[in-house]
């Protein structure tokens, strides 16, 4: 009997009709999107780069096409939808220019004559991005409602995050694009934005008070991203090959992928999913790569963590309120929430008592590649440099050598070039974090204990160090504060060697001192 063929991995694909008709696998979604178009009409959804946003948008846009051909493999269908035709006005943001407020004021008004010249109505007469789009809701929406499709409505911001005055120009434009919709619920039969981030509903779509984001809802939690169940369903068959030349029983391949690329959590529910794009690479590539952190890191990210002196808890596992998670002003844009809405954190946690959310990094792909990140960012050494000095500190950690530690952390300060400068005891804090991180193990920031917190804590399977770091000071102070406020005492009942370490590093000399103390 022939082995049956599988179908193709859809990777950097986001054409929906292109998936289907090229044999490309497609994990069927359609019960979700049913349910979000037969019950409301005004929604925003918020999710990572790469992580559907574009592919559902494709799909609606289909759907409301009313090409049911397309879809009579999956569950809608075979439902009782009514695949009526609708006039579409969809914009892509990642395909208009961003680069100026006048280049996108132009794109904009470039993309409404293009879609009124498709559906051949004049907008020529009217003058600006408001009045122009306005007529051509009118038009196309006067004798059947029509739909409205907007894909990256973020981006023109984003590009410019670190630069307010720009930010705010494109904002404004957006403004006027936006609230056209406003009083034109007669003409709409359905509205989606999707983006990154979610930035307050008065500062871009003003006037839209019906928007229902659906950013953190139970009910649409997994409409993108793959669930461990549909990743079974649907990938198996890729799984069986996923490391050539290494022998992996299904429930092992499942584990290391599960464990790489799962873990992203948007609502209160214990429900979680798979990063699509880094499994769709990885099964291609057969490799356990960092394909999603590889892809691309936000330039506005880097430039918000090298500008700003924030502390390492803030950036690895806060708590946030409900109110924290939400959306965000250009003028105040809370780091934790940016990390969380990027996809750089996750919600771990969720206390109904305290309507607190606990966040913390989604997997092991994103731990390396933030790691890395960091240490790249702090101390503009390259990656192999760095790896190789993370070894050799592995090697005085594990052998409770203090002196070789304090050597090889003066090695590595001194092999920064003379441009880079740690100007804090919390970018200090950055620095070890990440290049202990590299070692492997597992390090925690900012451990909470009866009388304060300990910078960090570094734990190996028999061993545990905690750490408190001085700036400009001296390591006999950063012991003195561990041993007088008992730092150390959580782990006491462990059967793990305790040493408490004291590190000071003195800003214009580039010394690094260690003081350090077994219990």
């Amino acid at each position: 009997m022939a082995e049956k063929k599988l179908k193709k991995l859809p990777l950097g694909i986001s054409d929906f009709r292109k998936i289907i008709e090229g044999n490309y696998i497609y994990v069927d979604k359609t019960k979700l999107v049913y349910q979000l178009i037969t019950s409301g009409e005004y929604y925003f959804l918020s999710r990572p780069r790469r992580f559907g946003k574009s592919l559902l948008v494709s799909t609606l846009a289909e759907l409301f096409a009313g090409n049911k051909e397309l879809f009579k493999n999956m569950w809608i269908g075979q439902s009782d939808y009514d695949w009526q035709k609708y006039p579409i006005i969809r914009f892509d943001f990642s395909t208009i220019s961003t680069f100026s407020a006048e280049e996108l004021r132009h794109d904009i008004i470039d993309t409404l004559e293009e879609i009124a010249s498709s559906y051949h109505v004049d907008i020529s007469k009217q003058r600006t991005i408001t009045s122009k789009f306005k007529m051509l809701i009118k038009l196309l929406g006067s004798d059947k409602k029509l739909v409205i499709l907007v894909d990256e409505y973020d981006r023109p911001i984003l590009d410019h995050i670190d630069n307010p005055h720009e930010a705010e120009m494109q904002r404004e434009i957006l403004k006027s694009l936006y609230i056209a919709i406003k009083g034109s619920d007669s003409y709409i039969r359905f509205v989606l934005l999707t983006g990154v981030s979610k930035f307050a509903k008065t500062s871009i779509f003003s006037g839209i008070n019906n928007l229902r984001d659906i950013s953190m809802s139970d009910e649409f939690t997994t409409l993108l991203g793959y669930t461990e169940k549909e990743f079974l369903d649907v990938f198996s068959g890729h799984l069986l090959d996923l490391i050539p030349g290494v022998a992996l029983t299904m429930d092992e391949a499942v584990g290391r992928v599960r464990d790489q690329y799962d873990g992203y959590r948007f609502c209160r529910s214990i429900m979680h999913v798979f990063n699509p794009y880094s499994v769709l690479t990885c099964l291609t590539e057969k490799v356990l790569g960092s394909y999603w952190f590889a892809s691309g890191t936000p330039a506005f990210l880097i430039k918000l963590l090298q500008k700003n002196d924030y502390d390492l808890q803030s950036v690895t596992r806060p708590v946030l309120n409900a109110e924290d998670l939400g959306s965000f002003e250009l003028d105040n844009i809370p780091l934790s929430s940016l990390l969380f809405q990027t996809g750089y954190l996750t919600i771990k946690q969720f206390d109904p008592k305290t309507n607190n959310y606990t966040l913390g990094i989604p997997n092991i792909e994103v731990d390396s590649g933030f790691t890395r990140q960091l240490v790249n960012m702090f101390t503009l050494l390259p990656p192999d440099k760095s790896i190789v000095y993370a070894r050799v500190i592995a090697h005085a950690f594990m052998h409770r050598d203090m002196h070789e530690l304090e050597q090889k952390l003066q090695e590595f300060f001194n092999k920064m070039p003379y441009t880079v400068h740690i100007k804090s005891e919390s970018q200090l804090q950055f620095v070890l974090y990440a290049i202990f991180a590299l070692i492997g193990v597992t390090v925690d920031p900012e451990v909470t204990t009866s009388l304060g917190r300990a910078d960090l804590v570094v734990s190996f399977p028999k061993l545990v160090y905690v750490i408190e770091l001085k700036f400009n000071k001296t390591a006999q102070q950063a012991l003195n504060q561990i041993q007088d406020k008992k730092y150390y005492e959580k782990f006491l009942n462990s059967s793990k060697h305790i040493t408490l370490v004291g590190i000071n590093f003195d800003e214009p000399t580039k010394t690094v001192s260690l003081e350090s103390s077994a219990l």
